[in-house]
Parts: C-alpha cells; sequence; structure tokens
C-alpha cells in the first residue's frame, strides 16, 4: 500500500482457507487504517473435493475457480501469490489491454520449466492478470480441473494447458523471480518480487532483496509475531544455523560463497527468459 499512487483504488479479495478470526480481524483493521476494501473470502472444501492436496491445503487451485470467487460483477481481476511484494504502484500492470487474452502472465524464469509448456512459452502463475469476462465465457475453470484430474497437475499445469498461449506476455518486471535477479542494474528492483525459491522468513536466507521484505512487514501488524516466530525457530535449530556462517555452492548454475552472512561470491548462469 506504501508505493500505490494517491489515485489507486484497491479492492482485496482474500480467498480464506480456514484463517483464524484474528488474522482477519487484522486484516479487517488494516483495510480501515489504510484506506482498502476488503472482501474476505471463506472457500469451501466442497469445491476441490476431486482433486488431490497440495502440503494438505486446497489453496493452490484458488487461482483455478477465481471466477466463481469473485462476484459475477468483476471482468478484470490481479492474482497475487502471499509470497510476492508490490515496490510499485500496480496501476500500469492492471491497465494491460487483454482484449481476446484469458490473462497476462510473465514466464517462468528457468528455462527447464518450458520442457512441459504445451507448445507455448510456459508461465508461472504467481501473477496472473484475468481477463474474467472470456475466462467465464469460455468455461475455463471447468476445462482446467478436467485437465487436473485427467494427467493429475496442479494448477500452474492446468493453467499453462488451457489457456493455449492465448496470454498477453508481460516483461519480467511483474513477476521478478530469484533467477531474474542478475538482470537488474545495481539499486533497481522489479514491479513484484516474487519469493520463489529462498524465502526471507526462513532463517538463513540470502535472497539479495530480503531487506525489502522486512521492510514492508514491519508495516504490518503482523511483524513482532514473525518476527518472534524467527528467532524462535533459530533458537530452537541451531544445528541449522551452519548455513549463516558458511555456505558455498560452486556449479554450472551458480557460484556463491557466504562467511558470517557476508556475500563474497554470488554469480547465476541460469538461462532465463523475458
Amino acid at each position: 500500500m506504501s508505493n500505490k499512487n494517491a489515485s489507486d483504488e484497491i479492492t482485496f479479495y482474500f480467498f480464506s482457507d480456514k484463517t483464524s478470526q484474528h488474522v482477519q480481524d487484522t486484516f479487517r483493521e488494516m483495510s480501515r487504517q489504510w484506506g482498502f476494501t476488503l472482501n474476505i473470502i471463506e472457500v469451501s472444501d466442497e469445491l476441490f473435493k476431486d482433486l488431490p492436496p497440495w502440503f494438505g491445503s486446497w489453496g493452490t487451485y484458488f487461482r483455478v475457480l477465481v471466477d466463481r470467487l469473485i462476484p459475477q460483477s468483476v471482468d478484470k481481476v490481479l492474482y497475487l501469490d502471499c509470497d510476492m511484494i508490490a515496490t510499485t504502484s500496480l496501476a500500469p500492470l492492471y491497465e494491460t489491454d487483454l482484449s481476446d487474452k484469458y490473462a497476462a502472465v510473465v514466464v517462468d524464469c528457468l528455462q527447464s520449466a518450458r520442457k512441459k509448456s504445451f507448445g507455448h512459452p510456459y508461465f508461472n502463475a504467481g501473477m496472473i492478470l484475468f481477463n474474467l469476462k472470456l475466462y467465464r465465457e469460455d468455461n475455463i475453470a471447468e476445462k482446467a480441473l478436467q485437465y487436473g484430474l485427467a494427467h493429475h497437475a496442479l494448477d500452474q499445469d492446468m493453467l499453462n494447458a488451457v489457456f493455449q498461449g492465448n496470454v498477453v506476455y508481460l516483461p519480467f518486471k511483474w513477476n521478478t523471480m530469484e533467477m531474474h535477479l542478475r538482470r537488474l542494474k545495481p539499486g533497481e528492483v522489479g514491479g513484484i518480487l516474487h519469493f520463489t525459491w529462498r524465502r526471507p522468513w526462513r532463517v538463513g536466507c540470502f535472497h539479495r532483496q530480503r531487506k525489502l521484505y522486512w521492510k514492508y512487514l514491519s508495516q504490518t501488524p503482523f511483524y513482532r509475531q514473525i518476527r518472534y516466530e524467527y528467532y524462535k525457530w533459530m533458537l530452537l535449530n541451531p544445528d541449522r544455523l551452519w548455513s549463516w556462517f558458511f555456505w558455498c555452492r560452486f556449479n554450472r548454475n551458480m557460484k556463491v560463497l557466504r562467511l558470517f552472512g557476508i556475500t563474497i561470491l554470488e554469480r547465476y548462469t541460469y538461462d532465463v527468459d523475458d
């Protein structure tokens, strides 16, 4: 919220998978303080009764059924994973012309992900700007679920399969994954940072933009609790702290050396798409 333009009007649709009352109330208080509209939508497990859970949850399928969860009056919506940070106004992204496309997306950062690309560039589903009008008209949700059942696929594969490249491909600025970071100039950050691999809330994380995570978290009511859990885990798992004192990896994809939390060398050679 601290990076939005003064003219931006924001409505959040919070998909709740048994989210605690405390967390819901905290988000409601944030909406009052920060001036955004909040709609908390309780998602029933019944919607996913024929699908396999992912790590004990059906949350990963929420984006597939976004047309059923979001009010029918909404024709366009921006879906973001919860492991993302917006570092700028999202208005330019939201204003992307979708015309006859199902969505606007960013190609997955690893070239290897395209091995199962269904004949088109394979996109990452962490950020999707949905054309809900066309999505509903072509019954994409049902087609995606049927594909998932037939191929034992998760939502990212489902949507790649049924969209069949009928999307707007955006620059990685709008879904900056870890392997994209090497393309950024010094001091530059992506419009949306996506913590896909190294997670700042985990002890020993050396993500280049980890400080931004803690900066924005500190502006929320959740900061003290998450910080407490962070240090609590550190004290209870001292055997895992070795990665902070010394971490070294040299292979064809990366050359990284860190001592006492300081990066001595960091170089990546992943084949990254725009």
